[in-house]
């Protein structure tokens, strides 16, 4: 919550990972994902199970991979990696991308991980697509980097408005609620519309003559 406050009115306490707009929403990825295999079991029977090995071990990969792209916002951006990037870039993106899709199974179900892993495969198959939608094939390699380290795909528009609007106004919510202005702007609210209809002038009908 903190870091979401400081980046809509850039206090500049934590620049460290506000003071890029990528860089903020790495950090909002990176923080948040993990918690999507620690919530969510990988089978749905596993509900009332403790929490297995494994899934630590995936949201540690998940938290660990995402404070990569954190660390390395300005680069990403400075150097256009997301067309030619490093090595262990590449290699991460690979990664981020898997378990992405992986997160969106357990949270949203097998069709949507379904029909987010096909369409992510879409600038592959590029060329061969009808028309309206066709385009100029890309490899693995770069359909990879192209996902994690451009803004128009998982740090697309949908992410953009969530991390900057959403949570501002969960905050703003929270904040109302906590501190007893939710119930004054109620009856500030209600007190304005009495006062409104009081003042509307009053007609007196008579019947037809």
């Amino acid at each position: 919550m903190l870091m979401t406050l400081d980046y809509l009115f850039n206090m500049g306490l934590l620049t460290f990972v506000t003071g890029l707009e990528t860089q903020f929403y790495y950090a909002v990825v990176a923080l948040l994902l993990p918690l999507v295999f620690l919530l969510w079991p990988m089978r749905s029977r596993q509900q009332e199970q403790p929490i297995p090995w494994y899934d630590y071990l995936l949201s540690a990969a998940t938290l660990l991979v995402g404070g990569y792209f954190v660390y390395n916002a300005v680069p990403i951006l400075e150097r256009g990696w997301a067309f030619s990037a490093p090595e262990i870039a590449i290699y991460a993106s690979y990664a981020y991308w898997l378990l992405i899709i992986e997160a969106a199974r357990r949270a949203g179900g097998l069709p949507i991980a379904i029909i987010a892993g096909v369409f992510s495969l879409y600038p592959l198959v590029a060329d061969i697509v009808p028309g309206p939608i066709q385009a100029f094939p890309s490899t693995l390699e770069q359909t990879a980097m192209y996902h994690t380290m451009s803004t128009e795909s998982i740090m697309g528009v949908p992410l953009q408005a969530f991390a900057g609007l959403v949570i501002g106004f969960l905050v703003f919510g929270v904040v109302l609620q906590k501190s007893g202005g939710g119930k004054f702007l109620l009856i500030s609210l209600l007190h304005c519309l009495v006062m409104y209809a009081a003042a509307q002038p009053r007609y007196q009908f008579s019947p037809a003559a």
